[in-house]
């Protein structure tokens, strides 16, 4: 939703499918790349997770995406990896919608009916 943010949990898995520790994450230069301008993203402070159940730290990279305009974006990360080698993450598409808007604006307010027994 444009002007409101969610958090990504992004893994790096090596071939068998495990997920690297997260405290190797920055040997491997893991970056966001956004394909338009309808988002934004950064990696979360701790500010942004302190309310996630502690199991996500240390198997995951925890990114802030924000939505900037309504539109369709595609998302993909790049590592590298022994060598200078550069591994590119399949793209991920991210759809930014118009903020929720109740109408009518106004509610009239309607009594409970309290039944005892």
């Amino acid at each position: 939703q444009v002007d409101h943010s969610i958090l990504a949990c992004v893994q790096i898995l090596d071939s068998h499918d495990s997920a690297f520790p997260t405290d190797q994450y920055g040997h491997m230069n893991l970056k966001p790349h956004p394909k338009t301008p309808h988002i934004t993203i950064r990696p979360a402070t701790s500010m942004d997770v302190s309310h996630l159940y502690s199991s996500k730290m240390g198997v995951c990279m925890m990114f802030v995406i924000k939505g900037i305009v309504v539109g369709i974006s595609n998302l993909y990360f790049n590592v590298t990896v022994s060598l200078g080698r550069i591994i590119t993450s399949i793209p991920q598409e991210i759809q930014v919608f118009s903020p929720l808007s109740l109408t009518p604006k106004t509610t009239q307010e309607h009594g409970c009916l309290e039944m005892r027994g």
